[in-house]
C-alpha cells in the first residue's frame, strides 16, 4: 500500500504514523486547541503519569496512535444537542475517564475513554456507538503531535516505534506488587 504520509517516518498503525515531531521543527501545539473535523477542543493536556502503575496510563499498542493519557487532561465538547466536559484523572490502579453533562452535572466514569461514553448513549437510550478516544481527541494527530511535547526521549521514541514504554526498574508500589500477583494468579 501507498503511504499516505511520505516522509512522516515511525510505524504505521492501520495506515497512519505517529506524528513524529522532530518532522515538524517550526510546529509547537499548546493547549487549548480546537480539533474542528471533530467538534473536540483540547483545553489542557496534563502530565504524564509516571508514579505507581505508570505503565496503565499508556494505550495499548494497537491503538490508533500508542500514546500517554495524562492526568489533569481536559477537553470539551458538543454531542446529542449538549456540552459535555472529559477529564483524565489518577485512580488507585489506573487512570479513571471521565465526562460529565455540563447542563445537568451528571458524571459518567470508566477505566477506558469509551467506557463513559458507553454509559452516556445508556443513559440517554441512544442506540448508538461513540469511539472515547476519538470523542477525547486521541484519535487526531494535531493531539499526539501536542501530547509528543509531554514525553520524554524514551517515551517519545516507543510511540514513533510501536514499542513498550520504558518503566523504571524496580520502582513498585506494595500495591502494584500484590495487584501483579493477583493478576498472575487469578482467573477471570
Amino acid at each position: 500500500a501507498e503511504d499516505p504520509f511520505p516522509g512522516e517516518g515511525g510505524i504505521k498503525r492501520r495506515g497512519l504514523a505517529f506524528p513524529d515531531p522532530a518532522n515538524y521543527p517550526d510546529c509547537h501545539v499548546a493547549a487549548p486547541f480546537s480539533l474542528a473535523s471533530i467538534g473536540v477542543t483540547v483545553l489542557d493536556l496534563g502530565v504524564v503519569h509516571r508514579a505507581a502503575f505508570a505503565p496503565r496510563y499508556w494505550s495499548s499498542k494497537g491503538c490508533l496512535y500508542h500514546h500517554a493519557y495524562p492526568v489533569g487532561y481536559r477537553a470539551s465538547k458538543t454531542h446529542f444537542g449538549r456540552s459535555w466536559t472529559m477529564t483524565i484523572d489518577a485512580g488507585e490502579v489506573g487512570p479513571i475517564f471521565r465526562v460529565v453533562d455540563d447542563a445537568s452535572g451528571a458524571v459518567f466514569e470508566g477505566v477506558t475513554p469509551t467506557k463513559p461514553w458507553t454509559a452516556v448513549c445508556e443513559s440517554m437510550r441512544t442506540k448508538t456507538r461513540i469511539s472515547g478516544p476519538l470523542f477525547f481527541g486521541f484519535s487526531d494527530p494535531v493531539t499526539m503531535r501536542a501530547l509528543a511535547e509531554l514525553y520524554t526521549a524514551e517515551e517519545l521514541a516507543a510511540c514513533v516505534s510501536g514499542g513498550t514504554v520504558p518503566s523504571a526498574p524496580g520502582e513498585h508500589s506494595a500495591l502494584e506488587r500484590v495487584v501483579a500477583e493477583l493478576e498472575r494468579t487469578v482467573e477471570g
